[in-house]
C-alpha cells in the first residue's frame, strides 16, 4: 500500500470549494462560468472534530489549507478549526494558501494570533501575481487595496506571512519590484511560480460573462519559462505482450470510456519512473466533498471526470469511513497498482522523474526566495 494509516504525517485539507476570485485558468472556471462541478460546500468545527479525531490529530505533523477548487479564508470556521488544531496538537506547522481578498483587519489580525509567529509552525501563502495595475489580470474579481490592506493587518500583527507569484508576460517586468515590496511590508518569502498551463497552448483566453475578454500570454524572459520534463512529452511505446493485470487495467480504462467519462486512449505502457510526492510527505488530501485521496491532483482529474482509473466515491468518503478504512483500501491500493503501466495520468505527468537529474516537475515549478534576496 502507498503508506500505512500510522505513518500519515500531513492533511492537505479543503475545507470549501467556495472562492471569492474567479482565476482564469483554475479548474473552478470553464470560459469564465463555474465549472458544473462546483458544489460550493464547506465543512464547519464539528465536520472536522468528527472526519479527523483527535488521536489522528496528535499524529500528523502539518495541515495545509489549499484545495482544488476553493479558498479557505472564506470558510466560516476557518479560525476556530485552526484553533482546534492547535489545542489538540501545538507543535504541528499550520499552512494557509489564499488569494488574501476577503475579510476584515480585526479577523487576520487574529488569524495571526491563532496561528503565531514561528516561522516552523506557521505560515500564510498570498497569491499575488503582479502588483496594483496587474495582479487583477489573473486574479480577477479581487481588489489589490483590500488584499495589501489584510496581509498588512496580518503581519503587523505577529503573521508569518510569504507572497507566491505566478509569472506571466504581462507580470514578468514587475517580479524586482514586487520582491523589493514584499522585503518592505515585512513578507518572509518571496516565491516565482513558473506555470506548466501553457504548454498546450501559446495563449489563454479569458473569458469575462461568456465574452472573450483578453488572453493572458506565457512569460518570454529566460529563466521565467517552465521547463519542460522530457519523460513527460516523450511517447512511451505499448508492450507487445502485456501482462494479464495490465489487460485488466486496459479493461477498467475501456469501460470508463463506455460511462460518458472522457475520451481517452486505451495504451498499456511501460512502468514509468513515479515517485509519488503523496508517499514521500506522507500525506493525504481530504476535499471540500468530504473524499480522500493520496493527492490534490488525483481528487482534481477524478472530480472532472478526466482521470482515467475508476475511484468509487462511498469508498473514500470520509463521513461514511475513517480515514483508517480509505487509506489501506481497494481504491489507495488500485492507484498504487497503476503505476506499473501508468495509467494515470495525473501520477505520470506529477510525479515522473527525469533520469539526468532526478527532478520532479508538478504543475508549476516554484523559485523559492528569501524575501530580502538578490
Amino acid at each position: 500500500m502507498i503508506y500505512s494509516y500510522e505513518s500519515i504525517r500531513a492533511v492537505h485539507l479543503e475545507l470549501t470549494d467556495r472562492c471569492n476570485a474567479a482565476c482564469p485558468m483554475c479548474p473552478r472556471y470553464v470560459n469564465g462560468e463555474e465549472a458544473p462541478h462546483i458544489q460550493n460546500v464547506q465543512f464547519y468545527l464539528d465536520d472536522i472534530k468528527s472526519m479527523l479525531p483527535i488521536e489522528f490529530v496528535r499524529q500528523i505533523n502539518r495541515v495545509n489549507f489549499c484545495g482544488d477548487y476553493g479558498d479557505p479564508i472564506v470558510a466560516r470556521d476557518l479560525l476556530p478549526i485552526i484553533k482546534y488544531f492547535r489545542h489538540v496538537n501545538d507543535n504541528m506547522r499550520v499552512e494557509v494558501n489564499t488569494n488574501g481578498s476577503a475579510r476584515r483587519e480585526d479577523w487576520w489580525r487574529e488569524l495571526a494570533s491563532i496561528m503565531g509567529s514561528n516561522e516552523a509552525t506557521s505560515g500564510v501563502w498570498f497569491g499575488l501575481d503582479g502588483l496594483a495595475d496587474t495582479n487583477h489580470l489573473y486574479r480577477r474579481n479581487t481588489n489589490w487595496e483590500v488584499t495589501m490592506r489584510n496581509a498588512k493587518a496580518f503581519i503587523d500583527a505577529g503573521g508569518i506571512a510569504h507572497w507566491n507569484f505566478i509569472v506571466f508576460k504581462h507580470n514578468e517586468h514587475q517580479i524586482d519590484e514586487a520582491q523589493a515590496l514584499a522585503k518592505e511590508m515585512g513578507f518572509k518569502h518571496f516565491n516565482i511560480k513558473l506555470t506548466a498551463r501553457f504548454l498546450r497552448n501559446d495563449t489563454f483566453p479569458v473569458f469575462v460573462k461568456g465574452e472573450h475578454a483578453y488572453d493572458l500570454e506565457p512569460p518570454t524572459k529566460e529563466g521565467h519559462q517552465f521547463p519542460t520534463a522530457i519523460n513527460h512529452n516523450q511517447p512511451r511505446p505499448p508492450i507487445e505482450k502485456p501482462s494479464r493485470a495490465m489487460m485488466d487495467v486496459a479493461k477498467i480504462i475501456e469501460e470508463y470510456r463506455k460511462k460518458g467519462h472522457s475520451e481517452l486512449p486505451v495504451q498499456v505502457v511501460p512502468r514509468p519512473n513515479i515517485e509519488c510526492i503523496a508517499r514521500k510527505e506522507e500525506s493525504i488530501y481530504v476535499s471540500a466533498r468530504g473524499l480522500v485521496y493520496p493527492c490534490c491532483w488525483i481528487g482534481d482529474g477524478h472530480t472532472r471526470l478526466e482521470e482515467d482509473i475508476i475511484i468509487n466515491d462511498d469508498n473514500i468518503d470520509i463521513t461514511k469511513h475513517s480515514i483508517e478504512e480509505i487509506v489501506t483500501g481497494g481504491e489507495f491500493q488500485m492507484i498504487e497498482d497503476s503505476w506499473n503501466i501508468g495509467s494515470i495520468r495525473k501520477c505520470v505527468n506529477i510525479c515522473s522523474v527525469i533520469e539526468s537529474d532526478k527532478t520532479q516537475y508538478g504543475p508549476e515549478l516554484v523559485i523559492h526566495k528569501r524575501a530580502d534576496e538578490k
